[in-house]
């Protein structure tokens, strides 16, 4: 697995990738990130996208998180408002704030127990959730329906455990 390092700073990100190193530029709400030479292989099926990243917030396994555009750091995730209802991963390893969380960007999350961010223990199997609006970082399978929310759909359940998460994070759609 590369090794991944990034330093946020203004609109600015210099990243480290095994060494050599790449940068990005940060508007609104997207990390746009160039990488120096060719574009290589497709990574194999099942291959995730991890990143770690210092945190604002305490973060819990399983809670949805977006960068925020102005410091670079995590958030929690909520659809309340336009600012907080984007999700750009979900996190893997927690962290309080000012210390560095794993966050999945894509792929597949496994967690035993998902009672932090769902409120039971289990997914629901088959089920899409989406970014809730009334727990931040939290996720449900009913998308928020009042004015002024944001459906944002984050990922749907892929095994029949109710275990794990493939997290494909989309565009929040304001109401």
């Amino acid at each position: 697995m590369p090794s991944v390092t990034l330093l946020f700073e203004a609109d600015c990100v210099t990243a480290t990738v095994n060494e050599a190193q790449v940068t990005a530029t940060v508007n609104d709400a997207a990390v746009n990130v160039t990488f120096p030479g060719t574009q290589g292989p497709a990574g194999p099926a099942g291959s995730q996208t991890l990143l770690n990243v210092v945190t604002d917030d305490t973060v819990v396994p399983g809670q949805a998180v977006y960068f925020k555009p102005t410091t670079g750091r995590l958030g929690l995730s909520r659809a309340d408002a336009d600012a907080t209802a984007r999700v750009d991963g979900i996190v893997t390893v927690g962290a309080s704030p000012t210390f560095t969380a794993t966050v999945l960007v894509s792929g597949t999350h496994t967690l035993a127990d998902w009672t932090a961010v769902i409120g039971s223990a289990t997914l629901t199997p088959g089920a899409v959730y989406f970014l809730s609006e009334t727990t931040a970082g939290g996720l449900t399978t009913t998308p928020p329906s009042s004015a002024g929310e944001s459906i944002t759909k984050v990922g749907k359940t892929s095994n029949v455990a109710g275990t794990q998460l493939h997290v494909f994070p989309r565009v929040p759609i304001g109401l």
